[in-house]
């Protein structure tokens, strides 16, 4: 009654008055627990005049009887306090409340400005019913590093999908070539290994490089490096990974820069080729996301949250327990405003998909190490992660969003031997195949210092899916589905960037993705075939790398074509509209054009490269039918980097320049007459 009075005089204040912290303190301060029906029905009635009220909800409530342990359910009472908000209006500004030095997430709008007071070290009884923590900002912290190794040891220890992914739980199956020697703190050194090196775990890690780097291996280093490493010369980075790999209790650190030759070429291809194993069976992976460069470090703190208000928490009274205490314990609820949270802040990198993914998360190279990695500690700018394929959470409690996580490899590509078999075109086939698609249009939207590493980058990931979608991978597609495969096209862009252009160097056919610069995406097409593969090959840099850089490459098509020319441009989208010439004997039917404009268009093609805005012979080739007509714009290859990957060809050869669709009904029909087909012919594309 106490609670119903004081939330009457609340809610009868004006809409236009704004609530004070002490407002609130003062009324929850007085009242008794209540059951949950009915701070659910006084709700409805006070969210109907205002969100400020809700407030209120959240510090009076009893638990939720049920069943198992009579533990109160506290999200039954922030799902209706989120329900009810929105009915009213958009809170502006959300909060997160925090029992003790925890968390539960609600929406509700909140006014005030308390004063400062220090947040609790040590649990209060309010933890006991709310299970969230605030992020850790102290990442480098020991007590937080211990922390850590326990999550890493219940993923070890407790996950089942994770032992079947990765069975070693004591040590790896695989070592790598060479290794940092952690063991004495004073004393890091570099170990090879070989067939005869007893099983050992190991620690990887995947951050930026930001630059040269000084401290690498080289030809002329190793020998000393085997000896004793100058911690004074190493950079932040490196040194906390060292720390780190120390708390953990393992031994051995493998990182790139120190554990490959970089200035040879065979070390290199070799140690490239392994790269899948590397990340693979690695006992856990760092994933320094906070560090833009290797000199920056990931240990520092980062910025804590600050509590805007703290209120009183009226704890339910456990039935299980013995004590006549009358008086309920009382503890504390802090309520942060999430202005904090990682979409809105300038400090944090999303890149757009809402999770921060820091600075790891713009690189190449970093999409195949963090996939392939079966566990990894990520150091983002907020806090310190467990990523696993059991779960992603934040070490210490605090709420995570799973849903922003990175997305994980599929199961059958994580199989070892024997590997089974997925039929071709059964739904899981399907979903493996899209899966592909979703990380090359991740894999494509991040930034490579050398253009030249852009299929080598995701050699690893494609080793890892050639079992389902091979045998046959040709330069970022695959053989069996090829057809579909050369149905990409690249993403728009956004009016500041500047246009794209083809790289000065060779480093795909143009047919292939690896060829372009941006964001790729699959048109995702499976129907009637219009045109048939005689014969597919690339030429590749190194045998060592199969999945890796390519020097040349050919595609032999024989299907029609048609002359065809741009008629109009879609700027953002790299969208043009085509005519489309359809030419049998001396009659000439043109179709498409200008006239469409202001509708949807019915001749639609998305160019690689705004280099090809001003060509005026080109020709579109239909490979498939699926509701519309889906092919490639091509044309002749010019003297240049096209010619130099074919030299010993004499007979002319094309090139790609577009992915277009035709759903113009004149045209389908036209080419789909069986009575009356258009001539095939072999056409040669570089």
């Amino acid at each position: 009654m106490a609670l119903a009075l004081g939330l009457q005089s609340v809610a009868s204040r004006p809409m236009d008055r704004r609530i004070r912290v002490h407002d609130l303190v003062v009324c929850v301060a007085q009242v008794c627990p209540i059951e949950l029906p009915l701070v659910s029905a006084l709700g409805q009635g006070l969210c109907e005049r205002g969100p400020y009220q809700a407030a209120l909800l959240l510090v009076a409530f009893r638990q939720d009887r049920r069943s198992s342990g009579h533990q109160c359910r506290f999200g039954s009472a922030v799902g209706y306090v989120r329900q009810s908000l929105g009915q009213v209006r958009r809170p502006s500004v959300v909060q997160h409340v925090y029992g003790g030095r925890c968390a539960l997430t609600c929406d509700l709008t909140f006014s005030g400005c308390p004063a400062q007071r220090e947040r609790k070290t040590t649990d209060d009884p309010a933890a006991r019913w709310i299970d969230r923590r605030t992020r850790i900002p102290h990442v480098g912290a020991p007590h937080v590093l211990a922390w850590a190794k326990t999550c890493v040891e219940q993923c070890v220890h407790s996950h089942p999908r994770c032992q079947e992914i990765a069975p070693h739980a004591n040590a790896s199956a695989f070592l790598p070539t060479r290794l940092i020697d952690c063991s004495n703190p004073l004393c890091l050194r570099i170990v090879e290994t070989n067939a005869s090196t007893p099983p050992e775990l190991y620690v990887a890690i995947s951050y930026v490089w930001g630059g040269d780097q000084p401290h690498r291996t080289t030809k002329d280093n190793l020998a000393r490096y085997m000896v004793r490493l100058d911690d004074s010369k190493l950079p932040q980075t490196i040194r906390d990974a060292v720390r780190v790999t120390q708390a953990l209790g393992v031994r051995f650190l493998w990182m790139d820069s120190l554990c490959i030759i970089q200035d040879s070429q065979e070390d290199m291809h070799r140690e490239l080729a392994r790269m899948r194993d590397v990340y693979r069976y690695a006992y856990i992976t760092i994933d320094a996301a906070s560090a833009a460069s290797v000199n920056e470090g990931f240990l520092k703190d980062r910025r804590p949250l600050n509590a805007d208000a703290m209120l009183p928490f009226i704890c339910p009274r456990d039935p299980a327990e013995t004590s006549t205490r009358k008086t309920p314990q009382i503890g504390m609820v802090y309520l942060v405003n999430d202005d904090d949270s990682a979409a809105d802040r300038k400090d944090v990198l999303t890149h757009g998909d809402g999770r921060d993914s820091g600075y790891t998360g713009g690189r190449a190279w970093c999409l195949q190490e963090a996939l392939l990695s079966t566990r990894s500690l990520v150091f983002t700018s907020e806090t310190l992660q467990l990523r696993c394929y059991t779960e992603t959470r934040n070490v210490g409690g605090a709420k995570h969003d799973d849903e922003r996580s990175l997305p994980r490899l599929p199961d059958a590509t994580l199989q070892t031997e024997p590997v089974r078999q997925v039929a071709r075109d059964s739904d899981e086939w399907k979903d493996i195949y899209s899966r592909w698609w979703t990380i090359v249009r991740d894999y494509s939207s991040r930034s490579l210092t050398n253009p030249s590493d852009k299929l080598t980058a995701l050699a690893g990931l494609a080793q890892m899916f050639a079992p389902t979608l091979g045998p046959g991978y040709l330069a970022g597609l695959w053989r069996n589905s090829l057809l579909a495969d050369l149905l990409w096209w690249r993403n728009g862009r956004t009016a500041p960037a500047p246009p794209p252009r083809r790289p000065e160097k060779y480093r795909a056919p143009s047919w292939s993705w690896a060829s372009v610069n941006g964001t790729v995406k699959s048109a995702s097409v499976s129907g009637r075939a219009l045109a048939e593969v005689v014969e597919c090959t690339v030429n590749l840099q190194s045998d060592n790398l199969p999945f890796g850089q390519v020097s040349g490459g050919s595609l032999v098509l024989r299907a029609m074509s048609f002359p065809c020319e741009w008629a109009g441009y879609h700027f953002l989208e790299h969208r043009l509209m085509m005519t489309v010439k359809l030419v049998r004997g001396a009659q000439c039917i043109i179709v498409g054009g200008p006239q469409s404009r202001s509708l949807t268009p019915s001749t639609r093609a998305w160019i690689d490269c705004d280099d090809d805005l001003t060509l005026c012979e080109m020709w579109f080739v239909p490979l498939c039918y699926q509701n519309t007509v889906h092919g490639l714009v091509v044309t002749r290859a010019e003297p240049g980097i096209w010619s130099s990957a074919r030299p010993e060809r004499s007979k002319e050869v094309y090139r790609r320049v577009a992915y277009g669709n035709i759903s113009l009904g004149r045209f389908i029909s036209s080419i789909l007459d069986a009575t009356a087909p258009y001539p095939a012919v072999e056409i040669e594309l570089v």
